[in-house]
C-alpha cells in the first residue's frame, strides 16, 4: 500500500476515535469539533479559500486536494495568506 493511502487510512481511524480534535493551526491548539477535511477546517474558521497555501504536517497540500485530506487530532496546520499589493 502506498504511503499516501496509508496515511489516509490511519487518520479516518484517528477521527473516529477522536470526535473533539486540538489542532495547532498557525502555532495555536484550538479543539475542534466537526472538522474532517482541509477545506472544512477552513470553513469552520472562516478563512477564505483565495490566496491560501496550507501546510499540514510540515507538507504543503495541493489546493485540489483539500477536500479530500483528513485532519486528524494533534495536526499541525501552517495557513499562510497570500496579500496583494505595492
Amino acid at each position: 500500500m502506498s504511503p499516501l493511502l496509508t496515511r489516509g487510512l490511519v487518520q479516518r481511524i484517528r477521527l473516529r476515535e477522536y470526535r473533539d480534535m486540538t489542532i495547532f493551526i498557525n502555532g495555536e491548539a484550538r479543539k475542534l469539533d466537526g472538522v474532517s477535511t482541509l477545506a472544512s477546517l477552513l470553513d469552520a474558521l472562516d478563512f477564505p479559500k483565495q490566496r491560501v497555501a496550507i501546510e499540514l504536517n510540515k507538507q504543503v497540500i495541493r489546493k485540489q486536494d483539500w477536500d479530500s485530506t483528513d485532519v486528524a487530532d494533534n495536526d499541525t496546520i501552517e495557513v499562510v495568506h497570500f496579500v496583494g499589493g505595492g
